[in-house]
């Protein structure tokens, strides 16, 4: 993942309601300047708590949605990342994705990432400045196939973004659950290479509003951050100080 610019992953996160709809939402990311596209495989019980679990369980992908998905993927030219949140499900789910992504509230849970590695793939891996500082996440931190993204987990964040002076010589990116695209824009300009933002198509119909909705950003304001990220950002990316 290099050159110029920004690598955008737009995050489809929960924001459709039917294949043919996240097939829509990742086309229409790709044509405003998103390098990757990314989806969530996660299971019952990361959803029995959520208001809206009843929407969720019908947006559980099995291997046979999440091949789908990659074929229409690999049909208009569009890399798939993939959230797992359970090492069963990283069996049948890493050999079809091109990066594997382990979200902030796995992020010290050794035995998935343990598994996301020795699938031999790039992982990205959500985490704040007091992960990287754990003598526990050591091995995890200086990995040359992790790419750390700052995250402020908050959905969405009350606070304005703190990013630690050392932003760039320990992050690879940023990912981001502000619904603002100027946050993301900022946190390229301080030397994040990689910006993962959740993302929802402009228009759906009036009675249903998108499941992450209040951290989403409207594929319009994706074309406009890929606009303002398109060239050199101010600092060396992390990745090149890193490895």
């Amino acid at each position: 993942m290099s050159g110029s610019g920004a690598f955008i992953v737009a995050d489809c996160c929960v924001n459709w309601r039917s294949l043919p709809e996240l097939e829509v939402l990742i086309n229409v990311s790709k044509g405003a300047g998103a390098n990757a596209v990314k989806v969530q495989v996660f299971e019952e019980k990361d959803i029995a708590d959520h208001p809206r679990a009843d929407e969720l369980r019908k947006l559980i992908l099995t291997e046979e949605k999440l091949g789908e998905i990659r074929r229409f993927c690999d049909t208009i030219n569009v890399p798939l990342g993939v959230t797992v949140t359970d090492t069963v499900a990283m069996e049948w789910a890493a050999p079809l994705a091109q990066y594997l992504k382990v979200r902030y509230a796995d992020r010290y849970n050794e035995e998935l990432i343990d598994v996301a590695l020795e699938t031999r793939k790039e992982v990205h891996l959500s985490c704040d400045h007091r992960y990287i500082n754990d003598p526990a996440t050591g091995e995890i931190v200086a990995n040359p196939r992790v790419d750390l993204l700052y995250c402020i987990p908050e959905y969405p964040p009350t606070v304005p973004p703190d990013f630690p002076d050392f932003f760039c010589q320990k992050f690879a990116g940023f990912s981001s659950h502000y619904p603002d695209l100027m946050v993301p824009y900022i946190a390229w300009r301080v030397g994040a290479r990689i910006l993962e933002v959740h993302v929802k198509l402009p228009k759906y119909p009036p009675e249903w509003v998108p499941i992450d909705n209040a951290v989403s950003l409207s594929t319009r304001n994706l074309k406009t951050l890929r606009e303002y990220t398109s060239g050199e950002s101010a600092f060396k990316p992390a990745t090149e100080v890193r490895r």
